[in-house]
């Protein structure tokens, strides 16, 4: 996982994802995976699109119980961290919502589910 993953919850999804033996994954967090995406795909890749999503409440109330120094602007300039990054993107491409509110082992099931899919429609 990468430094500081451990403590979130794609790092806690990610850890069950990769127990469960889900497969390679590569794993590119927003909000500057579009950036990222042209160099991992190749022929043989599967882009499988996973949005974690809760309540601005329960997000805000996250950043400030897990108190890292990269939440301190966020927290700050709330609103304009919401415009730069907003909760309710639109998402064109299919996609799985995750509700980050709902138990860990729920969403992994259902991510494991979504990935494995999307994999076989890929083949």
């Amino acid at each position: 996982l990468p430094d500081g993953a451990g403590e979130t919850f794609l790092g806690r999804i990610l850890r069950t994802l990769r127990s469960a033996s889900a497969g390679p994954l590569i794993v590119v967090g927003a909000p500057d995976w579009s950036e990222n995406i042209p160099e991992l795909i190749t022929a043989e890749s599967t882009l499988v699109i996973i949005r974690c999503i809760c309540s601005e409440k329960v997000l805000r109330s996250r950043l400030q119980s897990r108190g890292e120094k990269r939440d301190r602007w966020k927290l700050q300039h709330w609103r304009e961290f919401l415009i730069e990054q907003p909760i309710d993107l639109r998402i064109r491409a299919s996609h799985l919502d995750l509700d980050t509110q709902k138990p860990v082992a729920q969403n992994a099931r259902a991510a494991i589910s979504y990935i494995r899919g999307c994999a076989k429609r890929h083949t």
